[in-house]
């Protein structure tokens, strides 16, 4: 059954969790809670009211409801020379190649409408999931719309004014480690500000032990006969799956369900008394298949595929970017774009059916 409710409290000791329709015990407990905005770490100095009105008139929609709704309304809405402004924060975020797939279907929006403007990344580091495909899009689709800016650290926005205020480093070369930082300004028409990252609330309600990073991923349990698990460092009843593992596995929708699948055999055999060691799939190919729609007519994707597998004391992860079209020696191809719609039919029959 299915019960839903906002989690007030967990109470390990006595297996309890404590909710706004009544308490539920539990013999085994997973966590999969997603994550929040660590807006508060990011902009000390911005109080409770600012805050609310930058998930209001910015929405970083990394969340399902209605942060996608009022972000895509924002699009439909701008004028011709409006400036979109999109954010990408430093550290571990919700699917990494999301703040570039949406600068290039923005682009192909406003291609598509008419609309005379730019699409601005301003990325906190200089790292681009699946970059070179994404870059070879923007090129070849996007030339002079889609601005892609390395090393951005947001400082200050007035969203009165639709201002943001950054600092930007520029290094000379690989082996320059200060670079010279310098101070900009620059106003926007439309505003997805993707603040940094966390693990949602709940993780801290529990309790369970954490990374010290900005994050908190959730540790996992570790041991000679079960190097990698979903089960937690802390809890042996406590489980977790999803953006919140500390496994350095990609934070996308595919990973969650593998790991979730993989979980639910950790914890049937426990209940049967035995053991499921995580690693002897491991290496597992094509563990997650990540696709992302860089065009509209005609629909082409591009893709990453990744590989996990044992890496000390975590599930590892290594990743390619294979070329859809050879033929063409291109990333993005038609056969790819239909390959994202049957892969999402594919997750809702799994999931789902």
């Amino acid at each position: 059954s299915m019960l839903t409710a906002v989690v007030t409290d967990i109470d390990r000791e006595n297996k309890v969790i404590h909710t706004s329709m009544g308490a539920v015990g539990y013999d085994i407990l997973v966590m999969a809670p997603g994550i929040d905005y660590n807006y508060k770490k990011q902009f000390p100095t911005w109080d409770a009211a600012k805050i609310a009105k930058a998930r209001r008139v910015a929405p970083a929609a990394l969340v399902p409801g209605g942060e996608h709704v009022a972000l895509d309304r924002l699009v439909k809405n701008m004028e011709d020379g409006d400036t979109v402004v999109i954010t990408v924060p430093a550290g571990k975020y919700r699917c990494p190649p999301a703040p570039f797939e949406r600068a290039s279907m923005i682009a192909n929006y406003m291609k598509k409408e008419g609309i005379k403007g730019k699409v601005i990344i301003l990325n906190e580091t200089a790292e681009i999931a699946k970059g070179a495909a994404f870059k070879e899009t923007w090129k070849d689709l996007y030339n002079g719309v889609v601005v892609h800016e390395d090393n951005c650290k947001i400082t200050d926005v007035d969203f009165d004014k639709k201002v943001i205020t950054y600092a930007q480093t520029v290094f000379k070369d690989k082996e320059d480690t200060e670079g010279v930082t310098t101070t900009k300004t620059l106003t926007y028409g439309v505003f997805n500000f993707i603040p940094h990252n966390m693990s949602n609330p709940v993780i801290e309600m529990s309790g369970v032990a954490t990374t010290p990073d900005g994050f908190k991923k959730v540790k996992m349990a570790t041991s000679a006969e079960k190097p990698v698990s979903f089960q937690t460092a802390t809890d042996a009843s406590v489980y977790a799956v999803g953006d919140v593992v500390g496994h350095a596995i990609p934070p996308s929708g595919q990973a969650a369900i593998w790991s979730g699948k993989e979980c639910a055999k950790e914890i049937a055999h426990a209940l049967r008394g035995k053991s499921y060691n995580i690693a002897s799939v491991l290496p597992f190919k094509s563990a997650n298949v990540c696709y992302s729609m860089v065009n509209g007519n005609p629909e082409e994707a591009i893709m990453v595929n990744h590989e996990f597998m044992v890496s000390g004391p975590v599930i590892g992860s290594k990743g390619s970017v294979p070329k859809g079209d050879e033929a063409a020696n291109k990333f993005r191809s038609k056969g790819l774009g239909k390959a994202t719609r049957d892969w999402y039919r594919g997750a809702m029959s799994d999931l789902f059916n």
